[in-house]
């Protein structure tokens, strides 16, 4: 072996993205083992890899050795720099005792001479400890890479040595654990220790069965036994020390592990446990011991150790064991303890033990499950179970008749339209995989389809598939195409020619919809006039494909949430209008697994009637098809009006394995009313500045001249970034990319907390609610700095700089949000400069369809220009997958895919560990990607948690806050800018089931922050107004608010024609339209009920000091208003809104008596003016909902106090902020931030704990975001405090003062605003004005200002002459001072 097989000696066992992490570490490593053999005067021949592994072992402990000196050295200087600088009295000694560190710390003299320099900027004891903090950071983490590499060694050197004997005397002649003893004790980062105890596991594991007991000293076992059962210790020190204490004392680690199930710890300690049980799994050793300790572990109180559990019980099958993994699955309380059952289940037919307990098991739970996602997962286990079982030809008639009689049940009888979806599947599945004709047929097809181009027609060559039945065929190839792109086959007599994926071209309905509606943010450079088109007789629809939110092309398929599919057996309108064009003696079908869809064009002159009417009404017949289950028109409409144009539709059932018919459930059959069960510068220069700065005549040769300066200059500039850019990128040892419609900041700040927790420097850069960028150096805290943008605009310029610093601060990994929108720029970004490693995409939900639109199957297209080449591509897409998983096919990219499996199984107790709601999906999309990295799941899913960032704008709810009388509490969704974000906020947080009877003291609002230029996402969020978010109030802020009531009252104007008083179906009769009214009132949330209009006056009351004996005779005079009025206690403000609420309340009652006195009095005969009666006053009622706050700039204490005064006094209003968080809406989630870090401060100061009571009162004292919403808890807090008995304090006292203070001078400048006292008058508004206009023209100047200190600021965060945190702060200064107003600030 040469010196060039070096690096890959020294990186053997590493996975490449391991390597690629450890370049630094791999490269220092190699060149040191080579200057250590020429010192030693080795001879480099051709060594052989025992000789180098001989060689190398010494070596690495003798540097492991001297790390660990050179950590204690580090310190003991920074403690004599600590005592130096405390005894300096003046700035110069200050300086002296400064550089004199810095020269100990390896500063050159000319680093030293800038290191002064830079004194004068913001140089300080800050920086220089940052300094001293990346050096020992990076020695600790040398040491843990050699451990790591050392125990790689001498496994392999044991390897080598088979005999006992001769093993134990290599083992003693080794001496690792004197080696590995003492860091054992290091007192530093705790990874060092793990990685000592990892090293030393690892080895020992590798001894024979008779060693390992006898491999280390009793102090160190003992050692390493305290070590397992010290709950305070870090949780991976345990984890390592119980893995080693398994190797050398399994007697031991049996007692340990017994100990810690008896009685298990709070918090991080189920890590230590669910790590318990995975050792157990791996080593069973005394089986039924071990086992034992399984079946004990089954009763963990933390539903993650049992999932854990779950698994090593199937994976160690016995009579016991299987009972204990029954009773888990079919009763665990938690959903997704059952649910991992199930899928561990499947390890018993890999084991062969235990087959009929599974199939007893999914029968059961198919029959008796109530939570969706364990009836999912049932269903998706159904068809795994039988793949394994046809693989293994273990596949009998009882397993099939079993599972489809019980797939038959929930298809036709669950109340979820979902579950019948995933049983239908699930069935034909299983319809496929029960005979070897059917496998072999669908092998077939796997092994054609996916080499036929997307929107490419084919003809089969199989001619096994040219000969079988057209029904089998199609049956099978729905099977084939559910989650891929949807086939159609055109059958002849010799052949079968295969269109994979739609096929789009010109549609006149298209054309008349484009003409009939205008608008300036359609995509440019794209066709919209065209449409899909379909060929075929044969038809298996994609079960995905669809779009989560309706875009604004008709005819799209849209998925239904309840019903988890686009309705692929309804057939599109584009489908109908292919079939027109078809001969009418061949019926096309429809292939899906709720039945075959069989349809017959028009005859005669009727198809081009049906052609004309498909074409001018596109549009209604796509809503029509659209239907959804709270819409009151009847679900057969659809087909209904299709069947006026001529078409003949119905549903044939499929027959099940025996050839008789099934029965079509009944949430499909709805919809078929008819159904079947330096140079020197030429002379010329002169001439051209005279050019450039002459107003008089110039030659077209000068303007040419001119024009290819500029040009070369231009092009040379540009060709200088690029190749400086490649340079910069070189140096980084690993990229990894991330992109998505939403979720994708989180994402990367997820990853980031993983990278820092593996001990990487790390550089990440998000472009979420603001540009930032978060670093973290070796062993390092990660922390997030504002990315300096010139006015705030983004340019793909940027990554450039944000690469180069990140590799000027040596970074072993780059993360990025790619921001941009275009093809082309995503392009420039990814394949020309970034070239990934790794990337991740979220979802391809539709957004910015002005850009990538205008459909949502063109999303993923632009998406997918993101992906590397020759790379690796993790997605938790699953509707647009496969164009994903296409598109990495052709760039020659690995593609996986994950979703709502891998997202449900996370159990409620890791979610509640992140510091907001992180969504599951982006949660297990990192997951998935550390296990590229080798990173074990329990790690990826702590430390993430622990570690992670969070962004402003990520989804979590604040405390509830008291303010003049109400109780608000705000939940920031501001980050889903698009519908199916939205309605997964809205839903996660429960808002979507705050029932305004059962509560009646709950109030729903959402603060609307409308951007002007997001004219697609104004629409959006008005049809979510109108459709989706049922509140009480609506508060819009932000931009075109005009236009954006405008979108709103269209919209409503659409939902008014479902608003029925007699809805199709129903009995014309004056309760039926009673009914109608009352639901709608109820959908409104309208108080309408007197009984309900005095539980509201309740819960009003509960805000003026009344005892419960006043409150109940009060709340009698909830039809009295002037009555109540009089005796409530002290007229002040809340008295006058309780007032007002209340009347507004009586106002809706009798407007709605008043509509059911005309009801009832017009009998049934006044019809339609009677349902126009009916829809008009629902408008008045869903129009009052709005209010609009017109000032763009107003302030976030304005919003709140504007929130907080429609808000009835007494109640509790839940606030969602939605649709964008940038403009008006910024400062108004920063009120709420500040409120948050201000209660936090609260709980600390009223803690029993003196330290903590000490830190929040330090927090108080400092806190600089007094506002309207912390005012009530503060002065509460203080007046607790100041009457315990700690306070006698003079200190406290003066703290707690100084508090007050604050408060009030902030409160005061709110105020004046609020009141428009103080600062409005006429000299000082035309003062105002001046000084705005002023800071317009200076700003251009102040912005070179601004952007140079940007870059001197990065420059010095590159050279450690300025500490994270100051730097941090002083972006932070930057970012506010380019968004306006520092002329007058100062």
């Amino acid at each position: 072996m040469s010196r060039t097989d070096l690096p890959n000696f020294f990186a053997s066992g590493l996975n490449p993205f391991e390597r690629k992490l450890q370049t630094r570490w791999l490269t220092e490593l190699t060149s040191g083992f080579i200057v250590s053999c020429d010192a030693s005067g080795l001879a480099w021949r051709s060594w052989a890899e025992t000789d180098l592994i001989t060689q190398s072992i010494p070596w690495l402990s003798h540097s492991i050795v001297e790390g660990m000196t050179g950590l204690k050295q580090l310190r003991e200087e920074f403690r004599e720099f600590n005592r130096r600088l405390a005894s300096a009295g003046t700035e110069d000694l200050t300086l002296v005792v400064m550089l004199d560190y810095a020269r100990t710390l390896g500063a050159t003299p000319k680093s030293l001479r800038a290191d002064r320099q830079a004194f004068q900027r913001w140089f300080g004891p800050d920086a220089l400890a940052d300094r001293y903090r990346r050096i020992y950071g990076e020695s600790e983490r040398r040491i843990v890479f050699h451990l790591d590499r050392l125990s790689t060694f001498v496994i392999r050197l044991l390897q080598q040595t088979p005999e006992a004997e001769a093993c134990r005397k290599q083992w003693q002649a080794l001496g690792l654990e004197a080696l590995i003893e003492p860091i054992l004790k290091h007192d530093g980062d705790p990874r060092v220790v793990a990685g000592a105890f990892r090293c030393l596991s690892r080895a020992i594991q590798t001894l024979p069965t008779t060693l390992g007991e006898i491999a280390v000293r009793p102090q160190t076992l003992q050692y390493v036994y305290r070590s397992a059962q010290h709950a305070a210790q870090d949780v991976w020190i345990q984890s390592e020390a119980l893995g080693l204490l398994k190797v050398i004392s399994p007697a031991s680690f049996d007692e340990v592990v017994q100990k810690r199930f008896e009685n298990p710890g709070n918090g991080d300690d189920l890590f230590t446990r669910a790590r318990a049980v995975t050792l157990l799994e791996n080593n069973m050793g005394d089986r039924d011991r071990r086992r034992a300790l399984l079946i004990q572990a089954a009763g963990d109180p933390s539903a993650f150790v049992r999932q854990a559990v779950c698994a090593a019980l199937c994976r160690n099958p016995s009579d016991a064991t299987l009972e204990s993994w029954i009773n888990l699955t079919l009763k665990d309380p938690v959903p997704q303890v059952r649910a991992a059952g199930l899928v561990a289940g499947l390890d018993l037919i890999r084991s062969k033990q235990g087959m009929n307990e599974l199939r007893i098991t999914l029968v059961e739970i198919l029959g008796n499950e109530k939570d969706a996602f364990v009836l999912r997962t049932a269903c998706w286990c159904c068809e795994q179970a039988v793949s394994l079982l046809a693989e293994a030809n273990h596949l009998n008639s009882e397993w099939i008749d079993r599972l489809s009689a019980a797939l038959t049940e929930v298809q036709l009888q669950n109340a979820r339209t979902q579950a019948r979806r995933w049983a239908a599947r699930a069935r034909e599945w299983i319809w496929v995989e029960s005979t070897p004709e059917r496998r072999q047929i669908k092998q077939n097809l796997q092994a054609e389809i996916p080499g036929i181009r997307r929107g490419t027609t084919r003809r089969l060559k199989n001619r096994a598939l040219v000969q079988i039945d057209e029904a089998e065929l199609g049956r099978v190839l729905a099977v084939v195409c559910r989650d891929d792109f949807g086939c159609d086959v055109e059958v002849t007599r010799r052949a079968r020619f295969v269109t994979r994926g739609h096929v789009f071209g010109f549609r006149l309905w298209r054309l008349i919809h484009e003409l009939r509606t205008p608008a300036p943010e359609k995509r440019q450079a794209f066709r919209h006039t065209i449409g899909r088109l379909f060929y075929g007789s044969v038809r298996a629809p994609s079960q995905v494909l669809s779009e989560l939110a309706r875009t604004n092309v008709p005819g799209e398929p849209l998925h239904i949430a309840e019903e988890g599919t686009g309705r692929p057996y309804l057939p599109l309108p584009d489908e109908l209008i292919s079939v027109l064009f078809r001969r009418r003696s061949k019926p096309v079908r429809l292939y899906t697994p709720e039945g075959v869809t069989r349809i017959l064009p028009p005859a005669g002159f009727d198809r081009l009637k049906a052609f004309v009417r498909l074409s001018l009404r596109f549009k209604h017949y796509a809503d029509l098809r659209n239907w959804r289950e709270h819409f009151q028109r009847d679900p057969g409409g659809y087909l209904e009006e299709l069947r006026k144009l001529g078409f003949e539709i119905d549903i044939i059932p499929h027959a099940d394995g025996n050839g008789v018919p099934q029965e079509v459930d009944s949430r499909t059959a709805q919809f078929f009313s008819i159904f079947l069960a330096a140079i020197s510068l030429p002379a010329w220069t002169g001439e051209f500045f005279d050019y450039f700065v002459s107003i008089y005549e110039n030659s077209l040769g000068d303007l040419a001249l001119f024009l290819a300066a500029i040009s070369f200059a231009f092009c040379g500039l540009h060709f200088r970034a690029n190749s400086q850019f490649r340079i910069f990128r070189k140096r980084i040892p690993l990229s990894v990319g991330g992109w998505g419609t939403r979720g994708k900041s989180g994402t990367e700040r997820l990853k980031a907390g993983i990278f820092n927790a593996m001990g990487c420097a790390v550089v990440s850069k998000t472009t979420g609610c603001e540009a930032m960028f978060l670093y973290a150096p070796v062993f390092g805290e990660l922390r997030e700095m504002f990315l300096f943008r010139p006015y705030d605009k983004a340019t793909i310029w940027e990554q450039c700089d944000v690469v180069r610093s990140a590799a000027q601060l040596r970074t072993d990994v780059f993360l990025w949000e790619c921001m941009g929108l275009t093809p082309s720029y995503v392009e420039i970004l990814q394949k020309r400069w970034m070239q990934d490693e790794l990337a991740t995409i979220t979802n391809a939900y539709p957004d910015h369809e002005d850009l990538q639109g205008p459909a949502g199957v063109n999303i993923p297209d632009v998406i997918s220009s993101f992906i590397p080449r020759h790379s690796k591509v993790i997605s938790t897409e699953e509707q647009m997958s496969p164009i994903l998983a296409e598109a990495s096919r052709n760039a020659g990219t690995e593609y996986r895919q994950l979703g709502w499996l891998e997202a449900g199984l996370l159990p409620p107790e890791i979610l509640s560990r992140f510091p907001y709601d992180e969504h599951p999906y982006n949660i297990a999309l990192v997951v998935a990607m550390c296990e590229e990295l080798a990173i074990e799941r329990d790690v990826a899913l702590k430390e993430m948690a622990d570690r992670v960032v969070p962004d402003l704008g990520v989804l979590r709810t604040s405390p509830v806050c008291e303010i003049q009388g109400r109780r608000l509490q705000f939940t920031n969704g501001m980050s889903a800018n698009e519908r199916l974000g939205f309605l997964g906020n809205w839903s996660r947080t429960g808002f979507d089931r705050q029932d305004f009877k059962v509560d009646p003291g709950v109030w729903i609002t959402t603060v609307v922050n409308n951007r002007a230029d997001r004219i697609p996402r104004s629409r959006i969020f008005a049809s979510v107004l109108v459709n989706d978010a049922q509140a009480d109030r609506h508060f819009l802020i932000g931009g075109n608010l005009e236009g954006l009531m405008g979108y709103v009252e269209e919209e409503w104007q659409v939902r008014a024609l479902e608003f029925q008083l007699w809805p199709p179906g129903t009995a014309r009769s004056i309760e039926t339209a009673l009914r109608a009214l009352s639901k709608a009132a109820d959908e409104l949330r309208i108080p309408v009920e007197p009984d309900l209009i005095q539980a509201r006056l309740r819960a009003m009351l509960s805000a003026v000091e009344v005892d419960d004996e006043s409150r109940t005779r009060l709340s009698d005079l909830h039809e009295q208003p002037a009555e109540l009025k009089r005796q409530l206690p002290g007229q002040n403000e809340t008295v006058d809104a309780i007032v007002r609420s209340l009347e507004s309340d009586l106002v809706y009652r009798r407007e709605y008596q008043e509509l059911v006195k005309v009801i009832r009095d017009s009998g049934e005969t006044e019809g339609e003016a009677l349902e126009q009666r009916f829809r008009n006053l629902l408008k008045v009622w869903f129009l009052r909902k709005f209010v609009v706050i017109e000032d763009y700039y107003a302030t976030g204490e304005e919003v709140v106090n504007t929130v907080s005064q429609a808000t009835p006094p007494g109640f509790l209003n839940r606030v969602m902020g939605i649709q964008n968080i940038k403009g008006t809406g910024l400062d108004f989630v920063y009120r709420w931030e500040a409120w948050r870090a201000c209660h936090a401060a609260c709980e600390k100061l009223l803690s029993e704990n003196d330290a903590a009571a000490a830190s929040g009162l330090e927090d108080l004292a400092t806190f600089q975001g007094f506002g309207l919403l912390s005012e009530a808890r503060v002065r509460q807090v203080v007046q607790q405090t100041r009457r315990r008995s700690m306070t006698a304090d003079t200190a406290v006292m003066a703290r707690l003062q100084m508090v007050e203070d604050n408060l009030e001078r902030a409160l005061t400048n709110i105020r004046v605003r609020l009141n428009k006292e103080g600062g409005t008058s006429r000299a000082n508004g035309w003062f105002a004005r001046i000084v705005s206009l002023t800071e317009e023209l200076l700003d251009s100047v102040d912005a070179i200002r601004r952007r140079r200190k940007a870059d001197r600021i990065q420059a010095d965060l590159v050279t450690e002459r300025i500490s994270r945190e100051r730097a941090a702060l002083e972006l932070l200064k930057l970012n506010k001072r380019q968004k306006g107003g520092w002329l007058k600030t100062g």
